[in-house]
């Protein structure tokens, strides 16, 4: 497993990550539609492929985490790279080779809809965006408890509302979770589909049809059975093989 020092990049983001939270609790400009069409393959396909592009390209494993951290908090291409090409983010980042190899990553290397990757000659090999969390949601979800326990009123938060914004989460059922837990992942799935994707800037996407929920696509993600990732007191980490009941990920996120 790579290491996935969350806790550093969140130190080394300092007050920017501030920024980063409020703009996103606002959702000023968030791109529901970003997700249409990307279900279409299975979670192990695309990371076949973003592994590649990460040989490939010789992109360490800070870098990476760079790039899943990213993605875990915005997962729209066009806002993630004007966001690290700014003065700010460039400034802090200046001398950190690793950085600017995660925004050449997204620059170079990626696309926002699975659809761009077939129907541009050019970007045949690239990488859509919205399919980079849901091909590694182990590694999603420890970001994302990593990230929101730097929140002050984390523990504030009974063990049910951290659930309940856990399993919202588009990666969600793709963990190693009871049925019943899956069963609440695929009503917040739907939901999700059926009441915020509801226009896509994507031309090839635009048909009602193409902007609902799909129950083939959940069944690519509901058969996955992704195993948490757990840090030990002396901070190093591995996968946890147990099943998780509803009452198991409310431990884990507030462990």
């Amino acid at each position: 497993m790579s290491s996935l020092n969350t806790a550093a990049i969140i130190a080394d983001m300092g007050s920017l990550l501030s920024t980063i939270q409020k703009d996103i609790m606002e959702n000023t400009g968030f791109d529901f539609e970003a997700f249409v069409g990307f279900g279409l393959q299975t979670s192990h396909v695309y990371r076949a492929k973003l592994l590649g592009i990460f040989a490939a390209q010789s992109i360490s494993d800070k870098a990476q985490n760079y790039i899943f951290f990213f993605v875990m908090l915005i997962k729209n291409k066009d806002r993630i790279t004007k966001m690290l090409k700014s003065a700010d983010f460039q400034s802090r980042f200046s001398g950190d080779a690793d950085f600017q190899k995660a925004v050449e990553f997204f620059e170079l290397h990626t696309v926002q809809y699975v659809t761009e990757v077939d129907s541009t000659p050019g970007n045949k090999g690239k990488m859509p965006i919205v399919n980079v969390p849901t091909c590694v949601p182990n590694i999603m979800s420890h970001m994302w408890l990593s990230y929101n326990k730097q929140n002050p009123q984390w523990n504030n938060f009974s063990r049910e509302a951290k659930f309940n914004l856990w399993i919202k989460e588009q990666w969600a059922g793709q963990m190693n979770i009871s049925a019943d837990a899956k069963a609440q992942a695929k009503v917040e799935n739907e939901a999700f589909w059926n009441t915020k994707v509801t226009t896509s800037k994507n031309t090839s996407r635009k048909s009602a049809v193409a902007l609902k929920f799909h129950p083939e696509y959940w069944k690519n993600q509901e058969a996955d059975m992704y195993p948490f990732v757990r840090v030990a007191v002396d901070g190093s980490m591995a996968y946890d093989p147990q099943l998780y009941s509803v009452e198991s990920i409310k431990d884990y996120l507030s462990s």
